[in-house]
């Protein structure tokens, strides 16, 4: 009994299963024909059905009696003229770009590509051998799921704190996930994943390509795979290479973990974890300096003039001399050492209850040179002096009574390094 296609509509875009059938779409302006391959143990090489109807350029179609778990891909039928941007080509199998999940290995052989390997006439003859044994399958969803009481957390943009992560290498390095989740979505879920993100204040993950991609053709000739993953053949498809460790875990169930410990789940960081002690420490200082003052989490534009009747201007651009930068000197292409100043007391902005919001007054120094400089301290507010917060020069910087500098004063400002100052009355 063949199978039946009714005509569906266009949107969404993709596979989209309402519990009765799944409604097919795939945009194609130049197309003059799609065939829908359905892949089951009674059909290898795949059912093919045209899709029945073309509206506003998606063609679209609606197959009852199928569901999640699906496998599917579609030929497309049009004009193959290199010359003209045509590379049409129905004897290759192609992946939904709307694909919610794949399946199966890409396998490099002459016939994935839609023109004769080797041939004197290059990409102009095409290649009429099916691709569809080499080719990733689309597999059709649930798309459902229940989050109960979670809501999204809603952080406010100068509130959040952003933790880029490469899920295999994060979870797979930290040596207290559970070996079973290391190299896994679900490995980011883990208690101590949670507790070393909660104590540096990380509000949102950001993780680098965890879309479905392919290891391009001259690595995996060489042995070699595409660790980061730029290389995305499915921009709506979780990589199967990281999957979960139980068949019914779910990208969803891991983020709902995240949510419930004030971790929003997004969509750089590998390093050797028993060397991290140090750095776990500063990191957690200056994050917890970003959350002290309000200058570092501004919602608005620096003007660089006074404001809220303050007598500095809000920033301040500053050479070694302590004087103020020049739109000349901007330009100088050697420029490696200046500072900024950031005036607390003309920050122009209110909190959630319309209250003025203020800060103390900052000083940043910059120095990409291998070598010291020394750097002249500018004016504060009068009366006032600087004292030290953070010198990324010193090993080991931790929090510690430092003696007051003066205005006109020079500090030691080591070679690629940066200081954080604050005026003190």
């Amino acid at each position: 009994m063949s199978t039946r296609v009714w005509p569906g509509r266009p949107y969404l875009l993709g596979a989209t299963w309402d519990g009765a059938g799944v409604n097919f779409a795939l945009f194609s302006e130049h197309a003059t024909a799609v065939e829908l391959c359905l892949f089951a143990p009674q059909h290898p090489d795949g059912e093919q059905l045209q899709l029945p109807e073309r509206t506003d350029l998606v063609w679209h179609g609606y197959v009852p009696d199928i569901g999640p778990g699906q496998l599917y891909g579609y030929r497309v039928h049009g004009p193959y003229a290199p010359e003209h941007g045509y590379r049409f080509n129905p004897a290759k199998l192609l992946i939904d770009p709307y694909a919610r999940a794949l399946t199966g290995e890409l396998r490099w052989s002459d016939e994935m590509f839609g023109y004769r390997v080797g041939d004197p006439a290059v990409d102009l003859t095409r290649d009429e051998r099916d691709s569809a044994p080499c080719v990733p399958k689309a597999v059709v969803i649930d798309g459902t799921f229940d989050w109960g009481d979670d809501r999204p957390l809603c952080t406010p943009w100068h509130h959040t704190v952003i933790y880029e992560i490469h899920v295999k290498g994060f979870t797979a390095r930290h040596p207290d996930v559970p070996a079973e989740l290391r190299g896994t979505y679900a490995g980011l879920a883990s208690p101590a994943v949670l507790e070393y993100l909660t104590s540096l204040g990380i509000t949102a993950v950001d993780l680098l390509p965890v879309h479905h991609h392919v290891d391009e053709h001259a690595l995996v000739h060489r042995g070699l795979t595409n660790y980061w993953g730029y290389n995305t053949i499915g921009f709506f498809a979780p990589d199967a290479a990281m999957p979960e460790p139980a068949p019914r875990a779910s990208t969803s169930t891991s983020s709902r973990v995240w949510s419930r410990r004030c971790i929003r789940l997004a969509s750089r960081s590998s390093w050797t974890w028993s060397t991290t002690i140090r750095l776990l420490a500063f990191t957690q200082r200056l994050l917890h300096l970003r959350h002290a003052h309000p200058e570092f989490r501004r919602r608005k534009f620096f003007q660089g003039r006074p404001l809220c009747a303050a007598d500095m201007k809000d920033l301040l651009w500053l050479r070694p001399d302590g004087g103020e930068m020049s739109p000349e000197e901007w330009q100088q292409s050697t420029l490696q050492t200046f500072g900024f100043r950031l005036c607390g007391q003309a920050m122009d902005e209110v909190d959630a209850h319309g209250e003025a919001i203020t800060d103390d007054t900052l000083l940043i120094l910059l120095n990409a040179q291998p070598k010291p400089v020394a750097f002249v301290l500018p004016e504060a507010h009068p009366g006032t002096c600087w004292e030290g917060v953070v010198d990324t020069a010193v090993v080991g910087d931790t929090p510690a009574a430092t003696a007051r500098l003066a205005v006109g004063t020079s500090v030691n400002l080591g070679g690629r390094s940066l200081q954080l100052l604050r005026a003190c009355g």
